[in-house]
């Protein structure tokens, strides 16, 4: 069986260049959020509030997409009905470092997982499942030996993610993750978090996801990923699924401290601010609809 050839990594832009130019040149200025351009409004209202809107995401992505799609093409293995996305070896993106112990998995049955938790997370929420597709392009996965399930993402490998799973049932899992990574390159490739954040940015701060002090930067981008995650959840609840109402609850604890973590930082931006404010107004619209939804039988019980 030949080597998988590992990606060619190509880095996210980083502060001041491509789509963080607008954001940073306003965190000079003192002007309004108001004021900056209508483009670069809707590309940070995209970013904070998950919407489903495609130019706001070529924006964002830019042409760094299409470079990493090239570089994936050499070692992946497309997953069918994915437009694309392809399944790729654990050990072809070197830069998501994978856990230690993995048993050995059939990639068919892998793919046929990730294959099945795109497929719920599109049908509970489409626009997420949209947007995923769009800045997940690859997605290296094993089964753990044990312990608990983790994912992770890299400026190295923009557009690529891991996921580690040990869950007997890892579809709803596999898309919370899904839904979680995405956040992350999205926000990374965005470009705009120094101009979120203070100018010295030192641990300070908790946040309900790790028990050290963390920057604000840590605490924006955790409280980012999980009001995404919270609102995949929230969505769950309509299908009746086992186990959604609970962890709907527990999240929509964590993530309301986390956001009153996040708003009492003193030294965020004004763009920072207005960030904050976006998060916590999608967190409030999220809890709405899971208090909103009348659940009904999803035939498939995901």
């Amino acid at each position: 069986m030949s080597t998988p050839k590992p990606a060619t990594p190509h880095p996210a832009p980083r502060a001041g260049q491509e789509n963080s130019g607008a954001a940073l040149c306003f965190l000079k200025s003192a002007a309004p959020a108001a004021s900056l351009p209508e483009q670069t409004l809707a590309a940070i209202r995209c970013v904070a509030m998950h919407a489903d809107d495609a130019a706001a995401w070529r924006h964002i992505g830019g042409a760094a997409r299409r470079r990493a799609q090239a570089s994936f093409s050499d070692c992946g293995t497309p997953i069918a009905g994915l437009c694309g996305v392809l399944h790729m070896p654990l050990d072809a993106l070197p830069a998501l470092a994978a856990q230690p112990e993995l048993m050995p998995t059939d990639p068919d049955a892998l793919a046929d997982c990730l294959r099945q938790a795109w497929a719920l997370l599109h049908r509970v929420w489409p626009a997420a499942g949209r947007e995923s597709m769009y800045f997940v392009r690859a997605i290296a996965s094993g089964r753990l030996l044990s312990g608990r399930q983790s994912s992770g993402s890299s400026a190295e490998c923009p557009f690529a993610i891991r996921i580690d799973f040990c869950s007997e049932d890892p579809i709803p899992l596999l898309a919370d993750a899904i839904v979680h990574e995405a956040s992350h390159v999205k926000l990374r490739l965005s470009g705009w978090l120094p101009a979120l954040c203070p100018a010295e940015d030192t641990p300070r701060w908790r946040h309900p996801w790790r028990a050290e002090l963390r920057p604000a930067s840590a605490v924006i981008v955790a409280c980012h990923a999980f009001v995404a995650v919270h609102g995949f959840h929230a969505r769950r609840r309509a299908f009746a699924s086992e186990g959604a109402a609970a962890v709907e609850a527990k999240l929509r604890g964590e993530v309301g401290q986390g956001l009153t973590t996040l708003q009492g930082i003193d030294g965020l931006t004004a763009v920072g601010r207005l960030f904050s404010d976006l998060l916590r107004s999608t967190f409030e619209a999220h809890c709405r609809l899971a208090e909103s939804l009348r659940p009904h039988v999803d035939p498939q019980r995901q």
